[in-house]
């Protein structure tokens, strides 16, 4: 049907690029289309905003939800509690706030169907509006935020292991994993590193893309926090020593051994080194997918 149409605006004198959005606007938003053919009707509510109803809500719970239990997250840690109580917090958290993202939407929307708004004109739909075709350059608002809270985590357990510990010392304090005195430099330093890092992850979603300069610039962080991590470790100042032993009385494992190092060791490297290859891997796709869409410019242009 969509060629079709195509063809006919065409026929009539269109180039390609009018012809094809043209026919697009012609046959119309096709999730409307398409409620407007199922049987049954595709709504339960609103029939006659169900598809703006679906649309916003859906955006509201992909934003409003994981932020929530992000935050939840973050304020259980921070305020000493346990691994286990902070992940059923940030549940609850982001099961309480979903309800209520839902129930408010509907009842907004359902007010809004009642007092026959639905009546007045709507907001023309345009292909503008069709969503992108999947490319896997492109940068998504799911992919940053969790990126982001992947960093904001890390950067909370840094915190949050300064005052929390599986084991306590003769005076009923924590052990921190991390050595303390490390606070006067690299600590700091680590959590501004992340700092710079989650404005990296953003700075991708407004540019919608990897490119070779944020590929670069990644490359110059993961070094930055690579470097200075693997020179603290195999110095054994990285991991506080009382909280090794208090962990190898505990358990089995040898934590103190040359071989717990470089095992560490070459995780880190390798965690370091895809991160790296897999930065300038999307910066290289986005680059193809760059050059595809200037080709189809140029093919639009030469047909026109």
């Amino acid at each position: 049907m969509l060629a079709a149409k195509i063809d006919e605006h065409v026929a009539a004198g269109a180039d390609a690029p009018t012809a094809e959005r043209d026919a697009v606007l012609e046959l119309g938003d096709p999730q409307r289309r398409a409620a407007n053919e199922a049987n049954p009707p595709l709504h339960v509510i609103v029939p006659g905003h169900y598809l703006d109803y679906l649309r916003l809500l859906k955006l509201l719970m992909g934003i409003a939800v994981p932020i929530a239990a992000l935050a939840a997250l973050l304020r259980e840690l921070l305020s000493g509690s346990g691994v286990g109580e902070s992940i059923a917090a940030a549940v609850v958290t982001a099961v309480n706030v979903a309800i209520q993202v839902a129930f408010w939407v509907t009842i907004v929307f359902t007010v809004i169907e009642h007092i026959n708004v639905g009546e007045r004109p709507r907001t023309t739909w345009t292909p503008d509006q069709l969503p992108r075709i999947p490319s896997r350059s492109r940068i998504t608002v799911p992919q940053t935020l969790i990126n982001a809270a992947g960093l904001l985590i890390f950067a909370g357990a840094i915190i949050w292991q300064q005052f929390s510990s599986l084991f306590i010392d003769g005076n009923s304090k924590p052990i921190p994993l991390l050595t303390p005195g490390l606070w006067s430099l690299w600590l700091p330093y680590f959590l501004l590193l992340t700092a710079v890092a989650i404005l990296l992850v953003f700075l991708k979603l407004v540019q919608g893309r990897w490119t070779w300069k944020t590929a670069s610039l990644n490359v110059v962080l993961v070094a930055a926090f690579t470097i200075p991590g693997l020179w603290l470790l195999n110095g054994e100042r990285l991991l506080n020593p009382d909280f090794l032993a208090m962990a190898q009385q505990a358990t089995t494992l040898h934590l103190k051994t040359p071989d717990f190092f470089v095992i560490t060791s070459v995780i880190v490297i390798g965690l370091s080194v895809w991160n790296i290859i897999d930065g300038f891997v999307k910066a290289r796709w986005a680059h193809r997918d760059l050059d595809g869409f200037r080709a189809g410019i140029s093919q639009w242009k030469t047909a026109g």
